[in-house]
């Protein structure tokens, strides 16, 4: 009977050690994804801020404004870098990295709906808002 419940122990704690992995697997590639896929959207954005104010005019009149986003959007994008590295541990990381994806995305969204925005940053405000959602996803599944 001990030979029993010790055999049903180690197989419950090896079931649950494997869902962990899986679930933990799942946290970091989302981190991981979201860093890749922004860096290369965000990056160029200190090279093409000319270009940006004549493709789609006005011209950028508060450079510090820009720059200041796109060097934060990037340090961001480090930071899910660093949270996919131990999505347990940075846990509480998770909320202002939320947060910081909610708040692009709705201010995009607001700021189309004023007619104060082109049409395809639409695109850029739904990504955000959808890994928003993947990041709340991943926190509610890092429960310690």
């Amino acid at each position: 009977m001990a030979a029993e419940w010790l055999n049903a122990r180690i197989q419950f704690k090896l079931a649950r050690s494997q869902e962990l992995t899986a679930s933990y697997e799942i946290r970091q590639s989302g981190f991981l994804d979201c860093r890749h896929l922004r860096v290369i959207v965000i990056a160029p954005l200190y090279f093409i801020a000319e270009r940006i104010g004549q493709q789609d005019p006005p011209p950028i009149t508060h450079p510090g404004f820009y720059y200041g986003f796109a060097g934060v959007a990037l340090a961001w994008q480090i930071a899910f870098f660093v949270i996919a590295t131990d999505p347990i541990r940075l846990r509480p990381i998770m909320i202002p990295a939320i947060l910081e994806k909610l708040s692009f995305g709705i201010a995009i969204f607001v700021l189309y709906f004023q007619h104060r925005v082109h049409p395809a940053d639409l695109g850029f405000g739904g990504a955000d808002l959808l890994l928003a959602l993947l990041f709340l996803i991943a926190f509610a599944k890092t429960k310690t």
